[in-house]
């Protein structure tokens, strides 16, 4: 067994420069891609992780990319999830994906992507594939309906407006 091609997780910029660097100073294999948490309600990797990232050719594969669950639509503000989902009755997720600021940027991008006839699923796929060094997408998936909603949920070309409302909507603090 040869490791032909690396990825990191959760690096920070700066740890994606001092790896880059180690590699050519010892002359090794270096770091091809880069996976971290990233989605409209989690852009923090935008600082320095995807400067480094694309500074140093790696592949951003973002994970987490429909927050938990409610960029998929199913959850409704106010409302308990469905039976069984990701963010029902997890305390711990719930919490940190459910909270009055997550909700109020989902209802804002939902009535965006209404206004669109499309759905907050190929919202929240379609701008993160149109991110500058995003090659693939981790999603999960619990049913293969899911896997056919995320694989087909990235065909909506967000025009440079739609683009503009959703930083005002997401980049709010």
């Amino acid at each position: 067994g040869k490791i032909r091609y690396m990825g990191n997780s959760n690096f920070a910029g700066w740890q994606i420069a001092s790896s880059e660097w180690i590699a050519r100073a010892i002359g090794t294999n270096r770091f091809i891609s880069a996976q971290n948490e990233y989605s409209l309600l989690n852009r923090s990797i935008e600082a320095e992780v995807v400067p480094a990232a694309i500074e140093f050719g790696l592949s951003l594969l973002p994970y987490f990319p429909l927050g938990g669950g409610l960029l998929t639509g199913k959850y409704a503000m106010g409302e308990d999830g469905p039976e069984g989902a990701r963010l029902t009755g997890a305390a711990s997720l719930a919490t940190r994906f459910r909270n009055p600021e997550s909700t109020d940027k989902v209802e804002k991008l939902r009535l965006l992507s209404d206004n669109a006839g499309r759905t907050l699923l190929e919202l929240a796929m379609s701008w993160l594939v149109k991110r500058p060094g995003v090659d693939s997408i981790i999603s999960g998936a619990t049913t293969p309906n899911q896997v056919r909603a995320n694989a087909t949920a990235t065909s909506w070309i967000l025009e440079d407006t739609e683009l503009e409302m959703i930083d005002q909507i997401t980049t709010l603090s």
